[in-house]
Formats: structure tokens, sequence, C-alpha cells
């Protein structure tokens, strides 16, 4: 009896230990293992705005605005991916363009391919007006502290930044320069024009991101002058002499590290892309460089 009591009190002590085994090993792997959660969603861009849209500002001349009243065509229909705030309203521009452009411009081909990369649409916010220039050349139709297109554009992009709940703009394009290479105003000065619209972006928009399309050619081709002010804007050599006889450093890409070469009007000649003025881009040529950037952005 005694040895069937020891048997017995074996088996029990036995069933007890095993037992506390699994609660030991069910509370560690509790304590080790990490909480089942559903996976959060990915942090929204501070530039997406509460319509699913992203905002992107045009700064320029005649090209940046799209000129091209000259051939008669339009650009593609962007079926709902563009859309145009002028401080007040959205605009839903179809193919007969944005409200400034003459009859054609880059825009809608940009939003086309834009919303093909990303799936969202394009808020525009465009402030470019023919003959401008980065410095003041006889007229204030310029986007020096002193010309008159810089503080409308700027308090339109505040207003859509608030209005459609986006913390910054996606991007800001500069299409600017050919004026200037027209123009007689020093070399010098075009260079403090640039630079103290990149600073003014910069202070206002929190450092956005500026792509710029270099200039290509003007009425007389790659002169001397067109030369210059392309220098000014991508050049990677200090000592560079320019016209003038003059170094004035390197370019603004390779000075910020917020502003990029887009592109370079430079090759659109050799593409067939330049319209009959020699100053223009055809249709052609501003759905090619529209769908170029919105591929690349």
């Amino acid at each position: 009896m005694n040895i069937f009591f020891s048997v017995s009190s074996y088996k029990k002590r036995h069933r007890v230990i095993a037992f506390l085994l699994i609660l030991v090993q069910l509370w560690f792997t509790r304590c080790t293992s990490p909480e089942v959660a559903p996976i959060p969603a990915p942090p929204q861009k501070d530039y997406t705005t509460n319509n699913n849209a992203e905002i992107i500002v045009v700064i320029g001349d005649s090209i940046a605005n799209g000129t091209n009243e000259r051939d008669g065509k339009k650009g593609p229909d962007p079926d709902g991916a563009l859309l145009e705030w002028d401080g007040s309203s959205l605009y839903t521009v179809t193919n007969t363009d944005t409200k400034t452009a003459n009859l054609g411009s880059w825009h809608p081909s940009h939003a086309i391919a834009y919303k093909q990369k990303t799936g969202k649409n394009t808020i525009l916010i465009e402030g470019a007006l023919g003959g401008a220039e980065w410095y003041p050349h006889n007229d204030n139709v310029n986007w020096y502290e002193t010309g008159s297109l810089y503080k409308p554009l700027l308090e339109n992009v505040k207003s859509a930044l608030q209005t459609f709940g986006a913390k910054k703009v996606r991007v800001v394009y500069i299409v600017l320069g050919v004026n200037d290479a027209r123009g007689t105003q020093s070399i010098a000065n075009v260079r403090r024009g640039m630079f103290s619209l990149i600073d003014r972006l910069n202070q206002d928009l929190e450092i956005p991101a500026i792509r710029i399309v270099n200039i290509g050619r003007a009425e007389k081709g790659i002169t001397e002058r067109v030369q210059d002010v392309r220098k000014l804007i991508d050049n990677a050599d200090a000592n560079y002499i320019y016209s003038d006889g003059q170094q004035h450093g390197l370019g603004l890409v390779q000075i910020y590290n917020n502003v990029k070469l887009a592109d370079d009007l430079a090759r659109y000649e050799g593409l067939g892309l330049y319209h009959t003025d020699n100053l223009h881009l055809t249709q052609a040529g501003n759905n090619y460089l529209g769908k170029y950037l919105g591929e690349n952005l």
C-alpha cells in the first residue's frame, strides 16, 4: 500500500509539474510576443490635399504659361486630372486649356502623366506671364522683388494650402530666362534676380522642391547672351568666364540643394519641337514637355 501510495503521489506530482510548465510557457509567450494589431496606414504626405490632389506651382514667362496660338492645335483632355486654382475658385481644365494659356500649354499632358504615375490629380497655380524676366527690364512684369508677379502668386498658393489642407506644395516649376537673354540687364543683375526669387520661395514656402527648365534658343539661336543665362542656371565650373568677361560662380542647381534641373529646352530644337517663331514650342512640344516633366517628378 505504501508502494502504491508512492507511485500514485509521484504521478500526481508529475502531472502538476507538467501543467505548471505549460502555464509558464504560455505566460512567457504572451510577454515576449508582439501584440497583433492592424498595420497602420502610411502617414499623409505633407503635400497631399484633402481632395487627394497635389498642388503644383508654375512660375515663368510665356513658355511656362503655355503659348501656342500660332499653330491652332489643342492639348489632350486631362479628363479631370487637372484643376486650376485662381485664389477663390477651382476650375476643371479641359483641352481648351488653362485660363491664361493661349489655346495650348504643357499643363494637361503633365497632369495626365503625373496621375498615371501617382494616382493624384493636380491643383495648378499658374502665375506665369508672357514677357516676364528674372530681373526687371523696362517694366514691372518680372519675378524680382519690385515686380508685379510674385506677390499675387504667393497669395494664391497660401490660399490653396489653407483651402485644401496641404502643408506644402508638391513642386514649383520655373521656366524663365529667355526674356533676360533678349534683354540688356547686366549678367550680375540677372543672377541677382535668380537668387532673390529662390530665396523668397524658400522662405515663404518652407524650402519647396524647385524644378527649373533651362532655356533653349531665342530668335537668333543660342547666342552668347542665351548661353550666359543658361550657365547662371546650370554651371558646375565656378571659374567659367561669361560674355562680360567676369566670373559669376556656380549655377542655381549647383548651389541650392532643393533646386534641380527638370529639363533643358536646348534639346527641343533637335527634336523639331520649336515653332517657326524660334522662341515658343509647338503644341507637340508642349505635350512632350508636360509628359516628360510629369513622368520624372
